[in-house]
């Protein structure tokens, strides 16, 4: 038997930590940080019933607050933020659908702000491709 898995990795240099981020074909997202000598599983969370991590996967400050975030994008973009000791699931945007080929972070209308910028790649019958552009100000967990 093969078992073929998709796998995204993508680093992170915040807080003075070395971190790779990995998304997988599955709803799933591993972050790693380095000791010293190697690196070790520092996060690691699935939601099941939801889409594939793949690459949608970016770090930034999305809600203005000093502190990058980690968005995750399955069908849903879910936002971590380190607490000091563990990344907690602060929100969900829930308004996104399909699989998340797109997350990315940035300042897309020039207002000295992060965004988030989701696009989807894989719908189900019926459903149109889409992208959103979210702004910082939802409500956090």
């Amino acid at each position: 038997m093969t078992i073929r898995l998709l796998v995204y990795a993508k680093t992170a240099i915040w807080m003075e930590k070395n971190e790779i981020h990995v998304g997988y074909s599955s709803p799933k997202i591993t972050i790693f940080e380095w000791n010293g000598a190697d690196y070790e599983i520092k996060f690691e969370k699935e939601w099941p019933e939801e889409g594939g991590l793949i690459e949608g996967l970016d770090v930034g400050d999305v809600d203005d607050d000093g502190i990058a975030e980690v968005c995750a994008g399955t069908h849903h973009i879910h936002i971590l933020q380190w607490n000091g000791s563990t990344y907690i699931e602060e929100a969900v945007i829930e308004e996104t659908f399909g699989v998340l080929a797109v997350v990315s972070i940035g300042d897309c209308d020039n207002d000295g702000k992060n965004e988030i910028n989701a696009g989807s790649v894989m719908v189900y019958p019926g459903q149109d491709y889409m992208y959103w552009v979210f702004k910082y100000g939802w409500e956090a967990n």
